[in-house]
C-alpha cells in the first residue's frame, strides 16, 4: 500500500456535505492529496499543543481542514472541515 488511508469523522462528514459546491470540490481535492502525499502537504501546519494534529487552509484560505495523523499506521482522520472563523471553536488540548 503506497498511499495513506484517510477517513472523515462523523461530524466532518456532515460538515463536508453542508459545504457549497466550490469549497466541497476544494475539500475533496485536498482529501485526495492527503491520500497520495500524506499529512505534510504544502501549506499544512502542525498545530501546537495538540498531538499529531495538523491544519491546512483551502478555498481562498477561507476554510480549514483539521486532521489527526498516525504515522505508524499511515492513517489520517479528518476531524473538522469548517470556515475559518469557527474552525477551532470548541477544540480541547
Amino acid at each position: 500500500m503506497n498511499g495513506w488511508k484517510v477517513d472523515l469523522e462523523r461530524f466532518a462528514q456532515r460538515e463536508f456535505r453542508q459545504l457549497d459546491d466550490g469549497p466541497r470540490q476544494a475539500a475533496l481535492e485536498l482529501i485526495e492529496e492527503l491520500r497520495e502525499l500524506g499529512p505534510m502537504l504544502t501549506g499544512a501546519v502542525q498545530m501546537r499543543r495538540y498531538v499529531e494534529t495538523w491544519r491546512v487552509r483551502f478555498h481562498h484560505e477561507r476554510y480549514r481542514m483539521i486532521y489527526q495523523v498516525s504515522r505508524t499506521r499511515k492513517y489520517i482522520l479528518v476531524t473538522r472541515i469548517r470556515p475559518r472563523p469557527i474552525a477551532y471553536r470548541g477544540m480541547k488540548h
